[in-house]
């Protein structure tokens, strides 16, 4: 049975439609999700490489507090969609590798699925599409999902 079911979500349509898969899965089963939405960390790395790009209007904390934002936004206006879906979304927001944060998330909460999209936003949107997916399908534990 499908109890617990996670997802990643980053606000491109192809996570989008394996959250629809998802909550899908989640109504015929009696299940529940764990939403997750992870805030990269590339240009946080980046300023850390290179402190001269750092400026008073650009401090890693507050580039920090955007991305999350950006996350919680994304977050909210997802669990509004399907508020009257009848399935139980609990909204998560991290910061880091969305990949290794996913499995972690996977490996603390030990769901019975993990749902991803096959492709996302990608840390730079055309050269890299896909890795998040690949990652997880290789590393998790659990069971997955991969919607297309």
């Amino acid at each position: 049975m499908l109890n617990k079911i996670l997802i990643g979500v980053d606000g491109s349509k192809q996570s989008e439609k394996a959250l629809d898969y998802a909550v899908g899965l989640a109504k015929m089963c009696g299940g529940e999700i764990v939403m997750v939405s992870v805030a990269p960390l590339p240009i946080i790395n980046m300023l850390a490489y290179n402190p001269s790009m750092i400026t008073p209007q650009l401090m890693p904390e507050q580039v920090e507090k955007a991305l999350e934002d950006q996350g919680n936004d994304i977050l909210d206006k997802l669990v509004e969609k399907y508020k009257d879906s009848g399935v139980k979304i609990t909204p998560r927001m991290e910061i880091g590798h969305p990949g290794p944060v996913i499995c972690g998330i996977a490996d603390e909460i030990k769901p019975d699925l993990v749902v991803v999209g096959s492709r996302g936003l990608g840390e730079l949107k055309g050269l890299l599409l896909g890795s998040v997916s690949n990652f997880i399908v290789h590393t998790c534990k659990d069971p997955i999902l991969l919607v297309k």
